[in-house]
């Protein structure tokens, strides 16, 4: 082929061979990385279980010491039996504990004992820390015997006594620093490797970088801004469906609110010049108009949630409780009612949300309560980088199969005709909870009341607003 008859596709061959060249390097270097980094996870948490595990062969060694001297000095026998019994089962723990760490367990993450360094302590030496921990479980076995003489048992406890506190004490203590002095050279290891993975790394994008992507780079700028004036088209759009779905909820509400003004004025009227059949028509009319009016306060409710915007703050639990509790004061008295709380936490939160995740949990409780006095117990703790907590109730109680069915939207497990409402209250809860990074779920049993539990994250700042 001649000089002008090149392919003119060749460049962009070339540059497709490089790409896949770089990125197969680079997957392999990612996959190495992966490789060292699971190296490294796994290391540590065997050299963590070998040092804790080895850090309370420490303290069961001055155990036995303690308990062996109990055994022998005890007044009673009673309490030389308590002190027995310990002892008994320090000492099975301290063998079982002993042989994990040169064995290796799997149940407690323990590798079999293969460092060089480890091992001398553990077998090296006059006496070796094998044949000492032998002997101190040997002599703390005669402390136990029931048929040993005493004058075997106090050579026993004198011979516990001086090695336990001293000798062995110190054993132990070289082998926990041995395996830190491990964990770290094994963690320096992982760690220049992955230098190494990052410094190869750095140079192949770098070298991509010059040769592929700059010319990508416009493109690909173009697209973040077309991605960027869709998204803020969404956004116009969702803020708009929101604001439609408040001002519709707002006019319906209205237009409800006259058709049961009306229909129970038309009642009022001419109930009495109606038969039957007519008068359980207008009670379907009334009965269904009532329904759809609770609808459009749900619909409300959903509506003013969403256009909530948070207004952080430091604040006590206890006062949205208390406004929800004056609020419902009708209620609780017609349920004959009682909320008990007390050492509510001080929060950083929205006082209002608090206010409407309290108030629909307890209208919740009120509404499934059983004919007993309904008790509702409201608490809060912190827990880990949370506020928790927990409204509980004595009412009627849910089923396992339903604890997440009763979360979802116009979701209900009773007819109209049984317990009232729409099955709103708690998606509304969840929606509340969850808007600001929170969790909300359910523990209950049938019959025996519920405790609806929420979380509140403790690392809310401004920013989240």
């Amino acid at each position: 082929m001649s000089a002008n008859n090149k392919d003119p596709l060749r460049p962009v061959h070339h540059i497709n061979k490089v790409y896949i060249l770089a990125l197969s390097l680079i997957m392999l270097l990612a996959f190495g990385k992966y490789v060292a980094m699971e190296a490294l996870i796994s290391t540590q948490k065997t050299s963590a279980s070998a040092i804790n595990l080895s850090g309370r062969q420490r303290m069961l060694s001055q155990r036995i010491a303690l308990f062996s001297q109990s055994v022998v000095q005890a007044k009673s026998d009673e309490e030389r039996a308590e002190s027995n019994e310990k002892l008994s089962k320090t000492l099975s723990e301290f063998e079982q504990n002993h042989k994990s760490l040169i064995e290796g367990s799997k149940d407690k993450n323990i590798a079999r004992l293969e460092n060089p360094m480890i091992r001398a302590i553990y077998f090296d030496g006059t006496p070796s820390l094998h044949s000492m921990v032998g002997e101190y479980v040997s002599k703390a076995s005669i402390i136990i015997d029931p048929v040993a003489i005493l004058a075997a048992k106090d050579e026993a406890l004198e011979y516990i006594l001086r090695v336990g506190p001293e000798s062995l004490l110190k054993e132990l203590n070289d082998v926990v620093f041995a395996h830190e002095k491990s964990a770290r050279e094994d963690v320096e290891k992982i760690i220049f490797m992955q230098m190494i993975f990052l410094i190869m790394t750095a140079i192949i994008l770098l070298l991509e970088a010059i040769f592929l992507f700059s010319p990508l780079a416009k493109k690909l700028k173009t697209q973040i801004l077309q991605l960027e004036r869709k998204q803020q088209t969404i956004s116009r759009q969702y803020k708009e469906l929101e604001r439609f779905t408040f001002i519709s909820a707002h006019s319906l509400q209205e237009l409800v609110r006259k058709m049961a003004g009306f229909t129970g004025r038309l009642r009022e009227n001419i109930s009495e010049e109606l038969d039957e059949k007519n008068k359980e028509y207008l009670g379907y009319i009334i009965e269904s108009v009532a329904q759809i009016r609770a609808l459009m306060d749900a619909l409300s409710a959903y509506a003013r949630v969403s256009s909530h915007k948070l207004r952080l703050s430091k604040m006590d639990s206890k006062s949205p409780l208390e406004k929800v509790v004056r609020t419902l004061s009708r209620d609780l008295g017609d349920k004959n009612a009682a909320i008990n709380y007390e050492n509510l936490p001080e929060i950083f939160y929205d006082e209002k949300n608090l206010e409407w995740i309290f108030e629909q949990l307890i209208r919740n409780a009120l509404l499934y309560s059983c004919d007993q006095k309904s008790i509702i117990s409201v608490s809060g703790h912190e827990r880990d980088d949370v506020w928790e907590f927990c409204v509980q109730d004595n009412g009627i109680g849910i089923k396992e199969e339903y604890y997440e069915k009763i979360f979802e939207f116009f979701q209900r497990l009773h007819r109209e005709s049984e317990i009232s409402g729409i099955g709103a209250g708690l998606a509304l809860v969840r929606k509340l909870v969850e808007r600001s990074g929170g969790e909300c779920w359910v523990e209950s049993e049938p019959d025996k009341g519920s405790r609806f539990y929420f979380t509140i994250s403790r690392t809310l700042n401004e920013d989240d607003e």
